[in-house]
């Protein structure tokens, strides 16, 4: 079984990390925070990995600017950041193989794959079916994110106990999802370009 990656630190877990970052960018931009703006940046970056936030905090340190970034501006940029470290993250993980279903899907297969090497029986002969059968094997699938199987949307219970369809959390992230999406932008650049 593949371990899946830890999460990272988030913001919320290491004030003294953030104040030491968000002043450091203060500093920079020659202004002084009070309480207030600690607690209301902290309050919009503390669903963020730290090491995100002080990588943002010391770009935006060195742009060239004479206005304190708003909470918004740091925390879009240092989104952009966490996701692309955590795709990177992701893309080093092996494809998981998919859920319980495998072992069903593999009887099924091998019912199949013994159907099959029956039904040439009559066409190749005995011996022949003999000697390609065992490169007759079944590949499981694989995915990258056993929850949603590369689909991107996957399926919870509420509160009630309906089952409800939602975004599931590797939509943006999941290298198969990128792929595809890739690919049809490239197709529908590819069409528009003909016309």
């Amino acid at each position: 079984m593949t371990n899946l990656p830890a999460l990272p630190d988030m913001t919320r877990d290491h004030p003294k990390r953030f104040v030491a970052a968000l002043n450091m960018l203060a500093a920079a931009n020659h202004t002084t925070i009070d309480d207030a703006n600690h607690e209301a940046y902290f309050e919009a970056l503390g669903s963020l990995p730290i090491g995100a936030v002080e990588t943002t905090c010391g770009t935006m340190a060195r742009r060239n600017s004479a206005f304190m970034p708003t909470a918004g501006e740091v925390f879009t940029h240092a989104d952009a950041l966490a996701a692309q470290d955590w795709q990177a993250t992701m893309d080093a993980q092996p494809a998981l193989p998919a859920p319980d279903e495998w072992e069903a899907e593999r009887a099924r297969g091998s019912e199949n794959r013994l159907t099959f090497l029956k039904a040439l029986v009559p066409f190749l002969g005995i011996d022949r079916v003999k000697k390609i059968a065992p490169h007759f094997k079944l590949i499981p699938e694989r995915y990258h994110c056993a929850n949603c199987r590369d689909m991107g949307w996957a399926s919870t219970l509420d509160a009630e106990g309906v089952e409800r369809w939602g975004e599931c959390l590797c939509n943006r992230h999941n290298p198969a999802l990128v792929r595809d999406r890739a690919h049809r932008r490239a197709r529908r650049h590819a069409s528009h370009s003909k016309a």
